[in-house]
């Protein structure tokens, strides 16, 4: 161990080296800082508020807003899946009450079933009716129901046994 030296043992020379190379960085970290703080500082004296142009970024501002809401096409509210339920404004909760529903293999025929059935509100109900489309069917049936005679209709009895 006598023969052991120091790798840190430096000379006077190599000392004043790291000195001044240490002082260099400081003076240069100094100067970065306040050359940074002042050109921030000096930005917010010359801001001038120009009206017509405020006025101009609030308007384009307002037209994305409203550009953003997305356009609701006609739909079949018995098929109505989580993520559409949710675009339309409904909780989750009404989208299962929905589900259950339509598991027990039961249709929705009206926007008013489909409030009764969903619990939505009176007006998301007149937000959303409007897009309901139902099949024909259900347009066109009244409340009984109705066979075709065919004396009704004008079709004429035919033997099918004398048909050729």
């Amino acid at each position: 161990m006598k023969n052991w030296k120091s790798h840190l043992r430096f000379n006077k020379q190599e000392r004043s080296g790291i000195f001044f190379l240490l002082l260099l960085i400081v003076l240069l970290q100094g100067v970065y800082f306040f050359v940074k703080w002042n050109s921030t500082s000096g930005n917010d004296s010359n801001f001038v508020l120009d009206a017509e142009a405020q006025s101009e970024i609030d308007s384009l501002q307002k037209v994305a807003i409203g550009g953003s809401s997305k356009k609701i096409y006609p739909f079949n509210p018995n098929f109505i899946t989580d993520y559409k339920g949710y675009t339309l404004g409904m909780t989750p909760g009404q989208i299962d009450r929905l589900h259950e529903f339509r598991e027990q293999n039961n249709y929705v025929n009206s926007a008013t079933e489909f409030q009764t059935v969903t619990g939505v509100s009176d007006s998301l109900l007149k937000k959303i009716a409007p897009y309901f489309k139902f099949p024909a069917w259900v347009k066109d049936r009244s409340g009984s129901s109705k066979t075709l005679n065919p004396e009704t209709v004008g079709v004429a009895k035919k033997d099918l046994n004398a048909a050729t």
